[in-house]
C-alpha cells in the first residue's frame, strides 16, 4: 500500500521501480486507518473491474489534438478548418475506404499533414505553407470532405 500524505486519493505510479509485489495507491484516511491496524490484519481486494480499458474517440482525441497543435504551430497562418482538412487528407486510411464510423479518416500522420500543407498553401499566403482544402495530399488520394479532386 502506498498512501497519500495529502488529503485525497493517491493517483501515482512507482516510476521506474519494477516489482512483482502487488501495489495500490490509497487515500490519506484509508492509509492512516490501515497503519493503525499494523500487527493485526488488513486486506485490500482489487478486482478486474477496478481497471479501465479505454479506446475509441476517448483515446484518439487527445492524440489527434496534439498532432493538430504540432502541425498548426508550423503553419500559424492556416485556419482551424485548413488544419483539419490537412489532417483528414493525410490520415492513413483504416477499415473501409474513406471516412467510416469505426476509424473516421484513419490514423493521424503528423509528417504527412506537414507535407500536405507544404504542397497546398493556406489562404494567408504564409511562407511556411498551408492548405486551402484542395489537392491530393502530396500524391496520396484525396479522402477528406473538402477535396476538389
Amino acid at each position: 500500500m502506498v498512501y497519500n500524505n495529502e488529503p485525497g486519493m493517491l493517483f501515482g505510479t512507482l516510476g521506474e521501480t519494477v516489482t512483482s509485489i502487488p501495489s495500490a495507491g490509497i487515500s490519506d484516511t484509508d492509509g492512516a486507518a490501515l497503519l493503525g491496524q499494523l500487527g493485526t490484519s488488513a486486506t485490500l481486494t482489487i478486482a478486474a473491474s477496478d481497471y479501465a480499458y479505454f479506446n475509441g474517440t476517448s483515446m484518439a482525441t487527445p492524440h489527434v489534438v496534439g498532432v493538430a497543435a504540432l502541425v498548426w504551430s508550423n503553419f500559424p497562418s492556416c485556419s482551424a478548418s485548413q488544419i483539419r482538412t490537412a489532417l483528414d487528407n493525410s490520415a492513413e486510411d483504416l477499415g473501409a475506404a474513406g471516412r467510416d464510423n469505426a476509424y473516421g479518416y484513419g490514423l493521424v500522420q503528423a509528417k504527412a499533414a506537414v507535407d500536405y500543407l507544404t504542397a497546398n498553401p493556406c489562404d494567408g499566403g504564409s511562407s511556411s505553407g498551408g492548405s486551402s482544402g484542395g489537392g491530393s495530399g502530396g500524391g496520396k488520394p484525396c479522402k477528406g470532405k473538402n477535396c476538389t479532386n
